[in-house]
């Protein structure tokens, strides 16, 4: 057997959102190129093609960004129609996508149900932890619009984990967001530490994570999960 896994950005690190923490917008800046765009049709089929031409079995296709949904939903359609394509019967094809969810509709959701995605959506804990940092091009905060895109795809049973960073405004209140996506049915939960910008003295943010923090952000996370 000769798994493959692989990690594609079709928008590179175009975002829809602005927020103060954003990893890959400092790492952009630090680019030659901020952006290589949109994944065209011709990248799409040979990507495609050699990623079977290699595999043997399974091969996982992750779509991360930026923003991946900026791609459309009409390259994530013409990908999977290519994937049924190529593949052998023998070959097993999985899709994964983190996203804001910022975009997601009734047709992103039909699409994704269908075609069987599990999704990495990215929630910062309750409102007031969340709204803080994740904010739309005008200001706004965004939580609203996450947490009805949550509820909605655990009524049409589309498998997703929500994916909380912890920083400076997260990691302390650990105990409250643990319980609040708990009650909500939001079983599946990843943990990410917040990152300083490249080349930046550490912890100097309002949104920075330190050691001390993380650690014991980590030991509460624990104790809740073992109870």
């Amino acid at each position: 057997m000769r798994p493959l896994q692989m990690l594609i950005k079709p928008a590179s690190s175009n975002c829809n959102l602005n927020c103060r923490y954003c990893f890959y917008c400092d790492e952009g800046k630090n680019r030659e190129n901020f952006s290589y765009g949109f994944m065209s049709e011709e990248t799409l089929e040979i990507l495609v093609k050699k990623a079977f031409e290699y595999a043997d079995g399974f091969c996982g296709f992750a779509f991360q960004g930026g923003e991946p949904t900026l791609a459309g939903l009409s390259f994530f359609e013409d990908f999977t129609a290519y994937v049924e394509e190529r593949k052998r019967p023998d070959q097993e094809a999985v899709y994964t996508i983190q996203t804001n969810g910022n975009r997601l509709d009734e047709r992103w959701f039909e699409f994704l149900k269908e075609k069987n995605f599990l999704l990495g959506l990215s929630l910062d804990g309750v409102r007031k932890t969340h709204d803080e940092n994740r904010k739309d091009r005008a200001g706004e905060g965004t939580f609203s619009r996450v947490f009805a895109c949550a509820e909605r795809m655990r009524e049409l049973g589309i498998p997703f984990h929500v994916l909380c960073v912890l920083n400076a405004q997260t990691a302390p209140r650990i105990g409250a967001i643990y319980r609040f996506f708990m009650r909500k049915g939001f079983d599946h939960q990843q943990y990410i530490p917040c990152l300083d910008p490249l080349g930046q003295e550490r912890g100097k943010n309002p949104w920075s994570l330190t050691p001390q923090v993380y650690e014991e952000a980590l030991k509460s996370l624990f104790d809740l999960w073992f109870d």
